[in-house]
């Protein structure tokens, strides 16, 4: 009887050792993350519960459209508007609205550069602090990785800066909470114009 209890604690603290390095966030290269997550978990769909959704490089507001922004070639600003792509000259006054945006978090006590790719967050460390805890040196571009939902259960808080595009206007909030206190911020969840009429 006492050896049937003893296998089966043993089992059991097994099993629970074993469920909780799964849950762990893994430093990876991008190369080594590309070859170990199958593409389904970059796929964005309805049934998964991932709020937070990676951030384009830039956004626009151009007639009364919110639209992702990238730099495309000659370093000119591109964009899709209704099934065509525009560019804007960055050396020359533009009257729309625009910023650029960086998402951060705080994972663990560390502060991190934050992406989303599908089911997964993607951790930058950039500070020296961070890579330090990490035991990351200046040549090493590791990266941390973990599940959605295992990085939404740790509680961390995610914050988007937003910064000037020179050429552009710039009238949003500069910092804004996307995820804090174990909830996330709904209503900055949504573009930095949600509240402007058209």
């Amino acid at each position: 009887m006492a050896w049937t209890t003893a296998v089966a604690i043993i089992v059991l603290l097994i099993y629970m050792l074993k469920n909780k390095k799964q849950q762990q966030a893994r430093l990876m290269t991008e190369e080594d993350i590309f070859k170990s997550f199958d593409r389904k978990y970059w796929e964005y769909r309805l049934d998964r519960p991932t709020k937070l959704k990676d951030n384009a490089e830039a956004y626009i507001r151009y007639n009364g459209e919110v639209c992702a922004m990238r730099v495309a070639d000659y370093g000119s600003w591109e964009f899709q508007y209704q099934d065509n792509y525009k560019q804007l000259n960055p050396h020359k006054e533009h009257p729309y609205q625009a910023y650029k945006c960086i998402r951060f978090c705080i994972y663990e006590g560390f502060v991190y550069v934050f992406h989303v790719w599908g089911d997964i967050v993607v951790l930058n460390p950039r500070s020296n602090k961070t890579r330090t805890h990490l035991k990351l040196d200046d040549t090493d571009r590791r990266k941390l990785v973990i599940f959605y939902k295992d990085f939404i259960a740790s509680s961390p808080t995610v914050w988007e800066e937003r910064v000037r595009i020179k050429a552009f206007k710039f009238d949003v909030e500069p910092k804004v909470f996307l995820y804090k206190d174990n909830a996330y911020i709904e209503e900055n969840l949504q573009d930095a114009w949600h509240k402007q009429e058209n």
